[in-house]
């Protein structure tokens, strides 16, 4: 049983190698590398930090609208009417930063 078990084992590993070339080494160490893998995630994270300052670099626009209406009335000494107080504010404002530590260039 054992040396049947021996032969099975021998001959599946013989149908399930394959033949391996320098050039094929190699090209399977540059894509299963560690190092190799460290680098493109280094690469990526470095290309992220360089869109990163440059979206900082871009001026931001805001714009901000309020409407208000209350119930405070406004009595003049000559008449008696009252008018109610309402208003309508708004803003835009466009703010660019100057220098953030070299992180922009």
């Amino acid at each position: 049983m054992k040396k049947l078990l021996g032969l099975l084992i021998l001959f599946s590993t013989a149908a399930f190698s394959r033949e391996l070339t320098l050039e094929s080494a190699i090209d399977l160490a540059l894509e299963n590398g560690k190092t190799i893998k460290s680098a493109e995630f280094s690469k990526e994270n470095a290309n992220l930090n360089v869109k990163r300052a440059f979206k900082a670099a871009l001026p931001t626009v805001t714009y901000n609208g309020q409407y208000q209406m209350s119930e405070h009335t406004k009595r003049s000494m000559n008449d008696m009417n009252s008018d109610e107080k309402t208003g309508y504010t708004q803003t835009l404002g466009v703010s660019q930063p100057l220098f953030r530590g070299g992180a922009i260039t």
